[in-house]
């Protein structure tokens, strides 16, 4: 595994990945860093920092859509798979070099709130148990849209397919204000998420099959539940979305100064879930 991290990792800073990647993500934090904390006076970076991050989080697909597509594509990954190194090391050593890089980011970010300390009054614990969870919330982003990448030989369209994702989740919040509460309209939406699970199981297993078995299943479950207990429909939809951005969790390290270790369990859970699901993904292409 450390040698296919430090292969990624050189790979990363050869071609020049990293440095964009680092570049864009600074740039833009330094005019969030201008306009609230040094022309406006906050003593926090914490604040600015779950606003900007809706703008940097499309830069993940960037720094993953070469990840697995290009080896894909060009069969290199057909020499990795049939070398010693288990396919879970292989992903790990590709995860962690990616994770690597963010890390940069932190560190650089690290610096600002030692800056607004030399200049008077800063919240250093603050800062920095936000900069903690938001690292791990970036690692999340970075193993979803590596999973995507994990489905397509193209880089285009797992950059692609990596923005929209990125957008959809975070504007789910959004979203779930716009949606009626009555029952049917979240009926529909969770016919709707069933299709969805039903086409992800389609691509995982490369079994249509199985995929619309589990997509058909699932809805009839979810149609006896609203024939049965369409109470419990009432605004479930908005519910859940408004639940699904994975920033929101942020808000009790940034607004009430807490250190959340719920939302620390969240974060390594679905770190967790997406890396098995790359792996799974990749297992089937092996044996197939």
């Amino acid at each position: 595994m450390i040698a296919i991290y430090k292969r990624e990792l050189r790979s990363l800073f050869n071609s020049m990945t990293a440095y964009i990647f680092i570049a864009m993500y600074m740039l833009i934090f330094g005019i969030y860093f201008r306009i609230y904390n040094l022309s406006q006076g906050a003593t926090s970076i914490a604040y600015p920092t779950l606003y900007y991050s809706y703008i940097c989080f499309f830069l993940f697909a960037i720094l993953t859509m070469k990840s697995l597509p290009e080896e894909r594509k060009e069969k290199i990954d057909q020499l990795l798979y049939t070398s010693p190194v288990s396919v879970t090391r292989i992903v790990l050593g590709k995860y962690l070099s990616m994770c690597t890089v963010f890390f940069v980011v932190i560190l650089l970010l690290a610096t600002c709130p030692l800056v607004l300390k030399s200049l008077g009054i800063a919240m250093l614990s603050v800062d920095y148990t936000s900069l903690l969870a938001y690292f791990l919330l970036g690692c999340v982003y970075i193993a979803i849209c590596m999973f995507i990448s994990s489905l397509t030989e193209s880089q285009i369209i797992s950059a692609i397919i990596s923005l929209v994702t990125v957008f959809v989740l975070e504007y789910f919040s959004g979203l779930s204000g716009v949606l009626s509460d009555k029952p049917y309209v979240s009926l529909v939406g969770f016919i709707l998420i069933a299709a969805v699970i039903g086409l992800i199981c389609w691509l995982l297993t490369r079994n249509p099959v199985f995929g619309f078995t589990v997509g058909i299943v699932l809805s009839l479950a979810v149609l006896v539940l609203y024939i049965f207990k369409s109470s419990l429909f009432n605004g479930a939809l908005q519910k859940i979305f408004g639940m699904l951005p994975p920033s929101n969790y942020l808000i009790n390290f940034i607004y009430y100064y807490m250190f959340d270790i719920r939302t620390i369990v969240y974060y390594l859970s679905l770190i967790g879930l997406f890396v098995f699901f790359t792996v799974q993904t990749i297992q089937k292409r092996r044996y197939s």
